[in-house]
């Protein structure tokens, strides 16, 4: 049985009679559509800039990508986030939504079959990698556990909700997918190793991270960057009446020219000096390269990767955080068509 009229994914001033972006459907439909237009501009420069033109291509990229937009934020459904929603953070929530997103492929095989029907395991495992990790909130799988609180013996999940079915609709519509499986209500019991599939499965599945190549590992971070691009563009953008897909397309197609960034980082250097580190990335002549910051440099303990042209196609360069755990590793991209990164963006 629902207790909810509409299933939020966002804060409402009126959550009984929301704005449909407000909506989980309304919401899946415009991180799908946004996930799919970053893809379609800036999937090529990123897959250059990673190095990664030799063994992946856009298709499998957008595949992935389009997949986590879809799968990230299912995990909303469930009544405590329902109640969290509308009510506040007291009583708190036990399971984080993309926890249950997540585990809900495990639950579900007539899901996960649907969702990644001729799709590779790496497409599979990339995509719930990137809805797992897209809050940057798991360190390792001994993070998902009851966070207490709830006063709740178990957590309802709607996946009978006219709305939950509305995401699966959004999806087959989107990705020429077949029919949607109809999935009964689901509860996950607080009291007996709550998601303890999910904490096996991904312990097992960060076995099979550590022995994938560099390129795969940088191509699985690439993925979880795009999600958390389309999330955040398909989360803000809508407050400003706005479409976040047209957005994300006026905004990624500008173009930043070699000399306005030379300007850019000239201006925010200073009077400072250039580090050590970003010396030996200025001086690269590799189309991507990482550099650890010297000791007193922001964030010492992280290795990043300086900004800088590559040197076959000055358009592009990258900023990549090294992928250590699947679920942390962070790549960001960005090239002469994204000035933004750079300046402040207009008000969308």
């Amino acid at each position: 049985m629902n207790s909810f009229n509409r299933l939020l994914a966002k804060s409402s001033g009126s959550p009984e009679n929301p704005l449909e972006r407000e909506t989980l459907p309304g919401h899946i439909f415009d991180v799908l559509t946004t996930a799919n237009t970053v893809v379609e501009i800036v999937g090529p420069a990123s897959l250059r800039s990673f190095g990664l033109l030799n063994s992946f291509d856009t298709d499998l990229l957008r595949a992935t990508v389009v997949r986590a937009a879809v799968l990230h934020d299912l995990g909303k459904a469930n009544h405590q986030f329902q109640r969290m929603i509308r009510n506040g953070p007291v009583p708190s929530q036990a399971l984080r939504h993309e926890w249950i997103s997540v585990g809900l492929l495990l639950k579900y095989p007539q899901l996960d079959q649907w969702l990644f029907n001729k799709c590779s395991v790496l497409v599979r495992q990339s995509a719930a990698f990137a809805a797992l990790g897209h809050h940057l909130k798991v360190e390792d799988a001994s993070a998902i556990s009851d966070r207490g609180g709830s006063g709740d013996t178990k957590v309802i999940i709607y996946c009978d909700h006219p709305d939950f079915r509305s995401c699966f609709s959004i999806a087959q519509s989107n990705l020429r997918l077949e029919e949607p499986p109809a999935l009964c209500p689901s509860e996950v019991d607080l009291l007996d190793r709550p998601l303890g599939d999910l904490r096996k499965w991904l312990g097992e599945e960060y076995g099979s991270f550590l022995e994938m190549s560099s390129e795969t590992k940088r191509f699985v971070a690439l993925v979880k960057a795009l999600v958390i691009a389309a999330d955040v563009a398909g989360s803000v953008v809508p407050r400003y009446h706005n479409e976040p897909a047209n957005w994300a397309e006026k905004v990624l197609s500008r173009i930043c020219m070699p000399e306005e960034l030379r300007s850019i980082s000239t201006a925010a250097l200073g009077d400072n000096y250039t580090r050590p580190f970003q010396k030996r990335v200025a001086d690269s002549t590799a189309s991507v390269t990482s550099s650890k910051p010297d000791a007193g440099a922001a964030r010492p303990s992280r290795h990043i990767s300086g900004l800088r042209a590559g040197p076959k196609d000055a358009n592009y360069f990258s900023a990549i955080q090294l992928p250590e755990p699947p679920l942390k590793a962070t790549a960001i991209t960005s090239s002469q068509r994204n000035g933004d990164w750079f300046r402040t963006a207009p008000q969308p």
